[in-house]
Formats: C-alpha cells, sequence, structure tokens
C-alpha cells in the first residue's frame, strides 16, 4: 500500500481516545521472534504470492535490511532473498545507489546482474552495458564510462571497455579514453585509481564575519595510504591575524561490515591572536579567564572495536546484545583557553562546550557489563570530576532458578518468569578539579561501591503487571573532604564557599549505606477498529493501545546525608525528572530520602503497513507526588533547580507527543507544566515537512519559563524569567545544479530577530560554489554580519545544505542558528553568554 503524494498538504491531529469498544487485554512483554533482518514490500498494483515468489508491479520498493529496491515490477524469492527488477530499476545499498532498466539482485550475496545501468559508488559515477559482480565487493563492468561529476550530463567523463570496481577500496579501468564534453584529452591502456587518491581535495572558503574580520581559509586534503588520510589548513582572520594547523585520520574498516574496527583522528591549530583582548572589560567573560595571545587547539579521539558483538542483524531487537563485544575509546583536548572553540570552531562548541580528556574500555556480555575509564582535565579550564582510574561491573537483570517453573515458561513464554535480581559494584579513584575561576581546593578519595537489587515482576488476573522492587547500597569513602568548618565546599557563598586553593581538608573515612523500595504497575487494553481505512494515508485499520502505569520510590534517610561530605557523582542541573529505578540512578553521591509517586498513562495509534504494526502517534503524560523530597547542596546553589527539589509536593505535569503517521511529515511536542506556583513551565515544539522530494521544511518553538540554571563556566547562576524562541529553516534544489535555503532565528521574549541567513549553491561540474549571508544578534554583545563563499573541489559527489553562521574550511555546512538554554539574566549583573 503506498501514500497518495496529493494528500501532503493536509497536517493530521491525534487524540488519544476515551471509549474502549471490544476491549482485550494483554501483557506488556513481547517476545523476539526471529533474527532475519524485516522484509517490507509496497506497491501501487496487486501483489500476490504465487509459486514461492512474491510478485508486485506498479511503483514496487522491496526494504531489506537496509537495502531498498525501487522497480516498475519485482519478483521476489523470499527464500533465497533473489530480486528480479524491471523498468526504472533504483538500487539503494552499502552507501552506493544504481539505476537502470533490468536488474537481478539478491539482497544476502550482495551479487547483481544487470544490463544497461547507471551506478553511484561514493566518489565515482559509472555507466555500462552490464554488470556483474563474481564477489562480494567486487563489480565488473563492460563498456563502461564513469566520472567523479555526479550531473546527468558530466562535464567530464572516461570511456573504458571494461571497469573493475572494488568499493572502499581501488577502480580498474581498462583502455580508457578521457573527454572534456565530446573531445577526447588522453589515452591509458590501464589505469588503477586507489580510494585514498580519489579523496585528495582542496578547499577554498572567504568571507566575512564581524568578530574575526575578513578571513580567508584554505585546506588541502590528500591520501597517505589507503587507510592514512590528511589534510593541511592556512588561514588569515582581519582582526585575528595568520592562523594555521594540520590533521590525520587513519580508519581501518571491519571485514564485511560498515563498522570502523579502528579509527583515530589528531588535529592541531595556532594562532597569533591579534584580537585576544576583545572581550576584555565586558561582562562577557571573567578577568581571571582572558585567552592569551598565542591560542591553540589540540583534539585527539580513537575508537577501536576489538569484537563486534551485539546483535548484527537487527540493532532494535531485544536483547541487545546476542554476543559478546569489546570496545575501547579515548580523547584528549588541549586547549589554551575556554573560549578557543567558542571563537574558531563554533560547531565544536555547540556539540561540547566543555571537552576533557577521557580513555575507556568496555565488555558487554548478554550478562553483564565490565567497564573501565579514566578521566581527567590537562588544562585547568572547566570544573571536573576526574576518574584516576575508575572499574565498574554491572549485571543485567537475570532471573534466578528455582523461583520459576521452567517448563511452564517454555509453553507460555509470556508467563510469570520468577525472581530477579541486578546490581553493580565498582571501585574508583575519583577528584574534583575546580576551574580556572574558583577559589576552591581540588579534593580526591577512594571510593567502594556496591548495589544489589531484587524485583518479583509477575502478571495477576491476566491483565495486572506488578514488579516490586527492594535494594540496598554500600559505598565507602576513604575521605569526606569537608572544610574545617564542616561544610562542603561550593560556589554558593557562606561557609563552603571561597576557602582557597590549598586549604587544609576532613581526611575521615566514612561508610553510607541507602536502602530503596518501589514498585511498577501498568496494564494494557485496546480497541481495534478494521474497518477504518484510507489508501492515501495508509491507513488499513486503527488500534488504539491504552497503557496506564504507577511508579513509586521511596529511600529512608541514609545515615549520611550528601550535605555531610563532599560527592563526586552529583545530580546535574536539569529539567528532566529523574528515574525512578535505582538501578538507572547514575549520580550516587546525590542519594538522599524521597519519596515519590509517578502516575501516567501511555497512548497509542497504530495500523497496519504490509501486513506489520505501524505505530502512527504515540503520547505519554504523567506527574509527580512527592511529599518527601531530598537536599541536593551539590548543585553549588539553592536556586539551581532540578525537578525534584521544587518546594512542593505536586510540582510539574509531563506530556510528550509523538505524531509520525506518513514518511515526509512527523510532529513532536515535550511540555512540562508548572502545577505550584514554585515550578517552572517548557515547551519544545518540532515539525519536519517534505512537501516534495525537493523542498524540505523544519520548524521549532522553544519556551522556558522561572527556570535557574548554572553557567559553570563562570560559576554564576542565570535566572531564565521567560525565553521563547521561534526557529525556521527551508532547503530547496531547484535543479541537479542549484540548491537554496535559508533560516531565521526569532525570540518572542523580547521581541528581537537573533539570527537569519540565506544560502545557495552551485555544482560546477568537479567543483562546488556555495555563497552565504546571514545576520546574528547577541544579546547582550556585538552584533554580527556574516559573509561567506566556499569553493570545493569534490572529494564526494554530494552538494552541501544548510548555513553554517561560522567559517571553518568546509565553508557552507548543514544547520541554521542554534541556541543555548535561555537568553536569562546573571545575578549580580545583566548580559547572556555568547
Amino acid at each position: 500500500m503506498q501514500i497518495n503524494d496529493s494528500w501532503k498538504v493536509l497536517l493530521c491531529a491525534w487524540m488519544a481516545f476515551e471509549g474502549f469498544h471490544g476491549v482485550a487485554l494483554s501483557q506488556t512483554q513481547e517476545a523476539p521472534e526471529s533474527v532475519e533482518p524485516p522484509l517490507q514490500i509496497t506497491s501501487d498494483g496487486a501483489n500476490r504470492y504465487e509459486g514461492g515468489i512474491y510478485y508486485a508491479k506498479d511503483n514496487v520498493v522491496v526494504t531489506y535490511g537496509g537495502d531498498v529496491l525501487m522497480a516498475d515490477e519485482v519478483h521476489f524469492n523470499p527464500q533465497s532473498k533473489e530480486a528480479t527488477a524491471k523498468g526504472n530499476v533504483r538500487l539503494y545499498m552499502l552507501g552506493q545507489i544504481y539505476r537502470g532498466d533490468l536488474l537481478t539482485y539478491n539482497f544476502r550475496t550482495k551479487k547483481m546482474l544487470s544490463e544497461k545501468f547507471r551506478f553511484l559508488d561514493g566518489k565515482m559515477m559509472v555507466e555500462g552495458e552490464s554488470i556483474d559482480s563474481p564477489e562480494l565487493g567486487h563489480y565488473d563492468i563492460a563498456g563502461g564510462d564513469y566520472s567523479t561529476d555526479d550531473r546527468e550530463t558530466p562535464g567530464w567523463k572516461t570511456k573504458a571497455s571494461s571497469v573493475s570496481i572494488y568499493p572502499g577500496d581501488k577502480t580498474i579501468v581498462e583502455n580508457s579514453v578521457g573527454y572534456f564534453g565530446d573531445v577526447p584529452f588522453f589515452y591509458f591502456p590501464h589505469l588503477s585509481l586507489y580510494e585514498r587518491d580519489t579523496g585528495s581535495s582542496p578547499d577554498i572558503s572567504f568571507g566575512s564575519v564581524t568578530r574575526l574580520g575578513t578571513y580567508v581559509i584554505g585546506t588541502y586534503r590528500f591520501g597517505i595510504t589507503d587507510k592514512l588520510k590528511a589534510g593541511v589548513t592556512l588561514a588569515n582572520y582581519g582582526r585575528r591575524g595568520w592562523a594555521g594547523g594540520a590533521e590525520a585520520t587513519y580508519i581501518t574498516p571491519g571485514k564485511n561490515s560498515d563498522h570502523p574496527i579502528t579509527e583515530v583522528a589528531l588535529r592541531g591549530w595556532y594562532i597569533n591572536d591579534r584580537g585576544y583582548q576583545i572581550y576584555d572589560d565586558t561582562a562577557e567573560r571573567p578577568t581571571n579567564a582572558l585567552p592569551p595571545r598565542g591560542r591553540y587547539y589540540f583534539p585527539y579521539k580513537h575508537n577501536t572495536t576489538i569484537m563486534k558483538g551485539g546483535n548484527p542483524v537487527d540493532k532494535d531487537r531485544a536483547p541487545d546484545f546476542d554476543a559478546p563485544s569489546l570496545s575501547s575509546r579515548s580523547r584528549v583536548n588541549v586547549l589554551s583557553d575556554a573560549y578557543v572553540t567558542q571563537d574558531f570552531f563554533p560547531e565544536e562548541y555547540i556539540q561540547d562546550q566543555q571537552p576533557n580528556t577521557f580513555a575507556d574500555v568496555m565488555y558487554q556480555d548478554p550478562n553483564f557489563t565490565v567497564t573501565v575509564n579514566a578521566r581527567t582535565q590537562i588544562n585547568s579550564l572547566f570544573q571536573t570530576q576526574q576518574q584516576k582510574p575508575s572499574a565498574k561491573i554491572e549485571f543485567k537483570r537475570q532471573y534466578i532458578p528455582g523461583t520459576y517453573d521452567r517448563e511452564d515458561l517454555l509453553k507460555n513464554p509470556d508467563g510469570n518468569p520468577g525472581l530477579a535480581y541486578e546490581g553493580e559494584s565498582s571501585v574508583d579513584n575519583l577528584g574534583t578539579q575546580w576551574n580556572q575561576v574558583a577559589n576552591q581546593t581540588d579534593y580526591s578519595a577512594l571510593r567502594y561501591d556496591t548495589y544489589h537489587q531484587l524485583l518479583y515482576p509477575r502478571q495477576y488476573f491476566n491483565w495486572l503487571n506488578l514488579t516490586p522492587r527492594a535494594g540496598i547500597r554500600g559505598t565507602v569513602y576513604t575521605r569526606s573532604n569537608l572544610t574545617q568548618s564542616g561544610a562542603v565546599q561550593n560556589t554558593a557563598g557562606g561557609a563552603g564557599y571561597n576557602i582557597g586553593n590549598d586549604a587544609p581538608l576532613a581526611d575521615t573515612s566514612l561508610f553510607r549505606y541507602v536502602f530503596n523500595f518501589g514498585i511498577d504497575a501498568s496494564t494494557k487494553a485496546y480497541a481495534t477498529w478494521n474497518d477504518v481505512k484510507n489508501k492515501a494515508w495508509a491507513i488499513d485499520g486503527v488500534r488504539h493501545v491504552f497503557e496506564p502505569f504507577v511508579q513509586a520510590a521511596y529511600i529512608p534517610q541514609p545515615n549520611v546525608r550528601p550535605n555531610e561530605f563532599a560527592g563526586f557523582d552529583n545530580r546535574v542541573n536539569t529539567t528532566e525528572a529523574q528515574p525512578l529505578n535505582s538501578s538507572l540512578y547514575n549520580s550516587i553521591d546525590s542519594i538522599d530520602k524521597l519519596l515519590i509517586v509517578r502516575p501516567g498513562m501511555m497512548n497509542r495509534m497504530m495500523t497496519k503497513r504490509d501486513g506489520a504494526p505501524y505505530e502512527l502517534a504515540n503520547w505519554k503524560i504523567y506527574t509527580d507526588y512527592q511529599p518527601i523530597r531530598p537536599e541536593l547542596t551539590s548543585l553549588n546553589f539553592q536556586s539551581v533547580q532540578v525537578p525534584e527539589t521544587v518546594p512542593s509536593s505536586l510540582p510539574q505535569l509531563y506530556n510528550v507527543l509523538n505524531v509520525m503517521p506518513v514518511p515526509w511529515w512527523t510532529g513532536t511536542v515535550g511540555a512540562t507544566t508548572a502545577i505550584s506556583g514554585n515550578g517552572f513551565n517548557s515547551l519544545n515544539l518540532g515539525s519536519r515537512w517534505q512537501i516534495c522530494p525537493a523542498l524540505d521544511l523544519y520548524g521549532s518553538y522553544s519556551y522556558l519559563e522561572s527556570f535557574s540554571y548554572l553557567d559553570a563556566l563562570n560559576n554564576e547562576v542565570l535566572t531564565n524569567t521567560q525565553t521563547s524562541l521561534v526557529n525556521a529553516t527551508a532547503h530547496y534544489r531547484l535543479n541537479e545544479s542549484w540548491l537554496v535555503n535559508g533560516g531565521v532565528t526569532y525570540s518572542l521574549n523580547p521581541g528581537l530577530v537573533q539570527g537569519v541567513n540565506f544560502g545557495l549553491c552551485r555544482d560546477i561540474g568537479a567543483w562546488i560554489l556555495g555563497v552565504s549571508f546571514g545576520q546574528r544578534n547577541n544579546q547582550g554583545t556585538q552584533s554580527e554580519t556574516i559573509a561567506l563563499a566556499t569553493l570545493t573541489l569534490k572529494a564526494f559527489p554530494e552538494m552541501p545544505i544548510g548555513f553554517n553562521q561560522n567559517p571553518t574550511s568546509t565553508g557552507v555546512g548543514v544547520g541554521g542558528y542554534q541556541q543555548n538554554m535561555g537568553g536569562g539574566y546573571r545575578d549580580g549583573g545583566s548580559g547572556s553568554s555568547n
């Protein structure tokens, strides 16, 4: 069943049904059925199954294991997974794109046989008389033309008697003649093109940004070997001076997998910054955190997959790991100052405002997970919770033998599984390193922690699911690290504030134990209307699933409360409600007395598409009743909030709505509403609408009121009285050569256009030309005008979309304006962070 594009002008609003007709009750747990990837066949015409073969006509789409085959007519063998497609054939597989009129393709072995086709493999566009794949990752093409110009009529191309493609490695061409248009210009009897060479490309970006001045950035990337790539960058900023750097990446791909076994990336960058003092005498940056003239940035990252476990066929299938996996990763970030990424690498700054240095190794097993990690801060720029190192073992939920009837479970997998255990134990050498503006003393301690919990999931009356739980945590700290006045260090003022960088701290050891109790209760009911059908919206019956639930958690007052020792894993400032299952709560040093009851309900609207359930929309609503609230001094400021510290027994109402009735339109709503006068309000709306294949629209709205949060870099509280932001972006591809995009960010309170941008891209054959303009109003600081122009030699045949408001060697990039939370006001002064 296919969705009719003519209905795309409509929007759909979904509401939860209050009544149920033909109500049925069932258990929430569902057993996995198969390790095979899902098969989906859709068409506008008639489908039939005959003699073990699926037959489909008219706009046929076959999806299997990540590959997508489209054609006018398809014959598919579900046993061998081989398909024969005729008419307007398109195949998307393993990052490659194929077009032709007749194709035989095996989804399992990736073997293909075709005539009269066009083939796109990463950087190479190939057209030929026939194609055959004698083995996986090897394609032989007869009578082929190839080019890196990915337009319908390429500006240059090479005609060859035969082309052999080894994706990810090399292309071998026999008897080739190169053409500019229709004019031949060279002949090679034999030519081998390695991917490491075709990846070479220069990028040139020039423009003007108010805080940087007129600039020119040039980058050249090249391959040293098939696994080792490198690049050099030279830049000049009118207000800042000359800058330069180098980069290197090393990637070893996994065999028969797109997951890299080893990935290493190293970059170095330096500038003798003439404008390093432009923020002096402003509220933008603290005096003792101003940057030096010589500014640098050296990031390093490393990822290694030693054993790739999990479920390689269907990553969404439970359990998460059918086979063990072993992986490691590390990051090293060396910065001259806390603002170098904000000034010169804004895209990275948006993703990580306080980059730190860490390394970890993780072993995942179906029954447990072992993690060893270390974390530190090479520069004393940001407050960091150091791990020097830490080791942890987590035991996944296991059912205890003797508490269930194995034969009954074999007969009924949805039956009662018996008593379950889950837990974790860790040994940590921890430390807190304060940032450069704090007059506090760094501290450390050894921590031995163990947690064990028993659960008894059971279904009663064939409809009520209850899971009571009880657990105990024991933690030993070798030092309490209290100040001489017996207080915990903080940055808020009082006994623990501004004690000095070398003040003595208490070395008293302590043992802390915490009990927790809780229960989860839920049921499920549904009503089905099989006669509701709509071909335009691909509705084949409607089912409303209603799942009410109640969760509760109770923690008696621990023998040692969080304000009686200096902790490390502390609750962070957030608008999100905490998880009530203690095994999911990782801020273990912040655990304090509490009683929270969380009633709510989940509503799902579903239909059938191609014989399988499809979720059209879901809506979750819940609230917390919290008569006993914790005291979290680790937040440093009493005015800084998290939901469980709001001084009210019924503070917030939470709503989350996701609507995805069709692939070309989705919508989300997230709302937090203050029930009492002491709470906060937030609203986040988002929508993506693909009106036609060439036009994408994105829109979002964010609202936050009466929420106080911590500016960790400057040790100040930002009080968000009210913030309302509207974001809108659009991308439109005019034709194969032109693309236009634009975006706007508007603040409703205060009424202010915070940013507007416009971009235009022109594909000129082997090069891409991009031009962008923008205006950014930085509330409280100097506004910026942005003009960018980029000229990029194609390393990959793709046209960038979106607008990058900040200059980089990649020039025009994906995305629009991104705003940090709030435009609030600092305690003791006004202004906002840039």
